[in-house]
């Protein structure tokens, strides 16, 4: 299935950008690196189209936030 147009318009490897309200969590991780902040992925699945997303929040990366999932 082609991707949304909503899909679309996520603008990946930017932290802080919204999703959109199509997006379904289907679950997170937190990771603790030694001496760092902690790092959450959260999942999403969109209910649209099935594009697949993780968004990174990370304070330590500033090419962390959404990212596609390659299937």
């Amino acid at each position: 299935m082609a991707k949304c147009d909503a899909c679309f318009s996520i603008l990946p490897d930017s932290r802080g950008e919204r999703g959109h309200d199509a997006l379904v969590e289907t679950g997170s991780e937190k990771i603790r690196p030694f001496g760092k902040a902690p790092v959450i992925k959260t999942s999403f699945i969109c209910s649209t189209c099935g594009t697949k997303w993780t968004y990174e929040n990370n304070m330590n990366d500033s090419f962390a936030g959404w990212h596609e999932v390659e299937i």
